[in-house]
């Protein structure tokens, strides 16, 4: 089947600046597209064509921020709260439901038969460690909570306590 040029037409936000290849899985022509915030994607022609791709990613952060900031629930919560550090540091601290080791940015990855410390940091992962034992899982998160954080989750513990 020919490939249609598609270079220079816009698809939403998108602008196609030229032919990028075929993907190796789908056979699919990618195109190379300067969004409007000024970010270079590499898209799926049919992805393009049929409007399942709009942005490089940004439309979807504002869509997601202007949701937030119109559901009244949450304003409420950030104006009463203020959305300080504490507040950031206390939903990092808790621990979710499904993690089974007690310790939160701790888990157990079966497939690779390890332990893995993880933990985000202003929006980057700054650690992201995999050992054999527990007890060196948790010394890791442990260090990198007080070096990002200057706090671990004892520390966090014992104050809520007090």
């Amino acid at each position: 089947m020919k490939r249609v040029d598609m270079t220079g037409r816009t698809f939403a936000r998108l602008t196609v600046l030229k032919y990028a290849g075929n993907d190796p899985h789908t056979g699919n022509a990618q195109w190379l597209c300067q969004c409007v915030c000024g970010r270079q994607v590499v898209v799926d022609g049919y992805r393009l064509r049929k409007g399942m791709t709009r942005s490089c990613g940004c439309l979807r952060s504002e869509v997601a921020r202007r949701s937030i900031m119109h559901n009244e629930a949450t304003r409420a919560q950030m104006q009463t709260k203020n959305c300080t550090e504490d507040i950031r540091f206390g939903i990092m601290m808790t621990r979710r439901r499904s993690n089974h080791s007690g310790v939160v940015g701790v888990c157990y990855d079966k497939k690779t038969d390890m332990w893995v410390a993880r933990m985000m940091y202003k929006g980057k992962l700054v650690l992201n460690q995999r050992s054999k034992d527990f007890d060196t899982a948790r010394r890791a998160r442990m260090a990198a909570e007080i070096e990002y954080l200057g706090r671990t989750q004892s520390d966090a513990l014992e104050q809520a306590i007090s």
